[in-house]
This record gives C-alpha cells, sequence and structure tokens, in this order.
C-alpha cells in the first residue's frame, strides 16, 4: 500500500534559536475489513528547507 499526503504551505521547523520550532503529529489507523482498529501509527514531523 502506497498513500501521498501533501501538505499545502507548512511551518517550517527551525532550532529554537532561529524561529518557531513548527512540529507536526501524523496519526495512521489500521483497520480490518469490518472496521475493527488493529493498530496506530503515530510520528512526528517537521518540515526543512535546504535552499
Amino acid at each position: 500500500m502506497e498513500y501521498e499526503l501533501r501538505v499545502c504551505d507548512p511551518g517550517l521547523w527551525w532550532p529554537w534559536d532561529h524561529g518557531d520550532p513548527h512540529l507536526y503529529r501524523l496519526t495512521v489507523s489500521l483497520l480490518d475489513q469490518a472496521d475493527r482498529h488493529l493498530a496506530d501509527i503515530i510520528a512526528n514531523m517537521a518540515y526543512l528547507d535546504f535552499t
């Protein structure tokens, strides 16, 4: 399974001494065919700019 998530204009992560550290939480829930909850995957994410 593959899924693409697009985020429009995310706040960038910066070290605390350079600006706001915008962090985002992503939660993915796995359900079976009867919509019963099987598991969750939770990840903290940040968007960086290396240009």
